[in-house]
């Protein structure tokens, strides 16, 4: 018993999907579309933007009060009385985002007043920094002065971080030299106001051996911006300072202390200020405070999970594809970019989960040209593999050869009808190029293809090649000149050598073109021998046998 196995390799779509999904990998892991993920990233956080929080208001050092209180950096004392005016105020807590890490040289005494005002306070909060003292030199914590620290509800860093592109985006939770001490000034703030929620409240633990001159971080989130600069509530130091406010205004509010002022204050570039104005520090730890307590801080996906998520969404469409019409395609394609924008809007808005696009967004682009391109190579190899069969089953008569091999098939005519003599002529030379048995006349003029003249016993007609033409004469006995159905056969015959000129192939939509109408005239040149052998066997004299071997 013989089995037979059949080795059947992947299909077209597989093929596709396979390429599509490689390079979409390749994409993905090597970040080259950064550009464009931080691009749309930004597109979606100007479409959420939204008002700010009611109970956050920012005191600035503008320009306002360095009008009214002099140049920057002021005494120690001017400090003490804006702690000690909102503490009467009513304000729940009060962020400093100035660092006090140097006493007061010129006047110690303000030193001493504002650690009694953070004391009598007991809801002031104080920034530690990570710095370099010099270019190139080790980085080193710069905290609040040592009594200032002890008295200080709380402390934390307030360190932003900076994508490649130089904008602000998102913060790291934790981090400090060595270990990831330092929680974000914020969620001390948060710590402090609901002690008792469940949350971030420590830093998670390393298991790397700490190096105290470099920076350890931990989770890392992004952050919903609500608005461009000056979205929050803001009012001047200095008016906050004389008291030209209404009594309530900051009763149970949290009030962020920063310079908002051009060229003392730390300003940064957001996804709602792009390189237009940027966000000063303070109004930023209003945003990350903002976000925090109401849960929406939003975390980026990791490597693998965007890996394979990206490779997955491109194989989709090489699914969905085979159930539609081929000219619906192009609508699914569309559909299926459209889909994948509300996913990515829904994962960042409503799952507080950051998903880079692009990679996958460009592979969903590509899926139709792809699936295109491979439809219409398959396409275009079927077609040559009927053509070459065709070719194959046309093989019969020497329609391809050489004018000195039509002998043969002259005698198979010949066997049809009482054919007394032949002869063949190049229409651009007027050279005879073959001849046989009776002598004929000259060829007629105005020989067209398909239709035969007649002169007396003659017939004459047209053959069309690729290079030249032919002009073919057969000549009867008189009285047996073919009409009607034998008329026909001869005509079907001629027709078998008639070839067009070969045009020549550009582009692949003109190769298909060209391949179709190759298919179109080897059909028809198939039928017409088909034609052929159907009336000259039933004009033979003799019976006919036909045998098949099993």
């Amino acid at each position: 018993m013989t089995r037979y196995t059949r080795n059947k390799g992947l299909s077209e779509r597989t093929r596709s999907a396979l390429i599509l999904l490689l390079f979409t990998s390749l994409l993905a892991a090597s970040g080259l579309l950064w550009r464009w993920d931080l691009l749309l990233y930004d597109l979606q956080m100007g479409l959420m933007v939204r008002p700010p929080a009611d109970d956050i208001i920012i005191v600035a050092v503008d320009e306002k009060s360095l009008d009214t209180l002099g140049r920057w950096p002021w005494s120690r004392q001017v400090h003490a009385k804006l702690v000690d005016r909102l503490t009467q105020a009513g304000a729940k807590a009060i962020v400093f985002d100035i660092l006090f890490a140097e006493p007061d040289r010129i006047d110690p005494e303000s030193d001493i007043q504002l650690i009694q005002s953070i004391a009598a306070s007991e809801r002031v909060f104080m920034p530690v920094i990570l710095e370099e003292h010099r270019q190139g030199g080790m980085l080193v914590e710069s905290m609040p002065l040592p009594e200032l620290s002890n008295v200080a509800a709380g402390l934390g860093h307030v360190h932003m971080d900076l994508d490649a592109d130089g904008i602000a985006r998102g913060v790291f939770l934790y981090e400090g030299l060595g270990k990831a001490y330092w929680p974000h000034l914020m969620i001390s703030l948060l710590n402090w106001l609901a002690p008792d929620e469940i949350g971030m409240r420590s830093a998670p633990i390393s298991m790397q051996t700490p190096n105290i001159h470099t920076i350890n971080r931990h989770s890392h989130r992004l952050i919903p911006f609500n608005g461009p600069a000056g979205h929050y509530h803001r009012y001047s130091y200095s008016q906050v300072l004389e008291g030209d406010f209404l009594s309530n205004l900051f009763r149970d509010k949290i009030v962020l202390v920063g310079v908002t002022a051009t060229g003392i204050g730390d300003a940064l570039p957001t996804p709602l200020s792009g390189y237009g104005v940027p966000m000063p520090g303070v109004e930023i730890n209003a945003n990350i405070l903002d976000s925090l307590r109401r849960g929406e801080v939003i975390t980026p996906v990791g490597y693998l999970p965007h890996l394979l998520g990206s490779a997955l969404i491109v194989v989709l469409p090489f699914v969905l594809y085979p159930y539609f019409p081929t000219r619906a395609a192009p609508l699914v394609s569309l559909a299926l970019v459209m889909l994948f924008f509300l996913c990515s809007w829904i994962l960042l808005r409503g799952m507080e989960f950051w998903f880079p696009p692009s990679a996958a967004l460009l592979g969903l682009m590509l899926s139709y040209p792809l699936w295109s391109w491979r439809r219409l190579d398959q396409a275009v190899r079927y077609l040559n593999e009927q053509l070459e069969r065709m070719q194959r089953e046309q093989q019969l008569l020497p329609v391809e050869q050489p004018p000195s091999d039509m002998t043969s098939a002259m005698q198979f005519l010949a066997r049809l009808m009482p054919l007394r003599g032949w002869v063949l002529y190049a229409t651009d030379s007027g050279k005879q190029l073959l001849q046989s048995g009776e002598a004929l006349g000259l060829p007629l003029d105005g020989l067209v293809s398909g239709k035969w003249q007649r002169s007396g016993a003659e017939l004459w007609t047209l053959i069309e090649r690729p290079e030249t033409h032919w002009q073919l004469g057969l000549i009867w006995p008189r009285n047996e000149v073919p009409q009607g159905r034998l008329l026909q056969v001869a005509n079907d015959f001629a027709l078998q050598f008639t070839l067009e000129p070969e045009t020549k192939q550009g582009g692949v939509l003109e190769r298909v073109e060209l391949r179709m109408q190759q298919m179109q005239e080897a059909n028809a040149r198939l039928q017409r021998f088909r034609n052929l052998i159907s009336n000259a066997v039933g004009h033979m004299d003799d019976g006919l046998m036909v045998l098949v071997e099993w």
